[in-house]
């Protein structure tokens, strides 16, 4: 009775395994993961879309950005687009149209880490960085990012908004580069 128990779990087991690959392997070939599904977008995605395909461009040609971040492979419809790389932290860069702010920050998920940062080195990070650091710690999740209001509005001034933020975002990077233990 048993051995019989445990082959039918196991069956189910295997089958539902099977649907899972099945599945999944059917999602990743019809939606690759660099393709973003444009049909039904919102006003503001679509301006999302558009500012973040100025930055990208602007990205390709900035000297150090390239370099030391990498380039996006398509444009967000969010209001923000984050670089990711081997570190404590990733840079996101992020901005509100309603409030013509922009804003270049680090982002960490360790918050122990986020708490070493902010106790010991915040003071020389803004001095190096030139601007102070708003710190904001979440239940997940925390933050040092430098807010920058900026004339912009649907497609005016998107260039110097954009070109403010690979500046920053390569400071930014690097004044927190200098306190990663090795």
């Amino acid at each position: 009775m048993f051995v019989f128990l445990f082959q039918n779990i196991l069956r189910v087991i295997y089958t539902i395994l099977k649907l899972i690959i099945t599945f999944g392997h059917k999602i990743r070939h019809t939606m690759p993961i660099n393709e973003v599904n444009t049909e039904n977008l919102s006003l503001l995605q679509e301006n999302y879309q558009k500012f973040w395909t100025v930055l990208n461009r602007l990205s390709t040609q900035h000297p150090d950005f390239s370099k030391i971040l990498r380039v996006h492979p398509y444009s967000s419809i969010r209001s923000y687009q984050d670089y990711c790389f081997d570190g404590p932290y990733h840079i996101v860069l992020k901005i509100s149209f309603s409030r013509h702010e922009v804003a270049v920050g680090a982002y960490f998920s360790n918050l122990f880490t986020f708490d070493e940062y902010q106790e010991k080195y915040s003071k020389q990070i803004e001095e190096a960085i030139g601007h102070r650091l708003v710190w904001s710690l979440h239940k997940t999740k925390a933050s040092a990012y430098i807010l920058e209001n900026l004339q912009f509005d649907s497609e005016r001034g998107w260039e110097e908004a954009c070109k403010w933020m690979l500046d920053y975002a390569i400071i930014v990077k690097k004044a927190f580069d200098r306190y990663i233990e090795r």
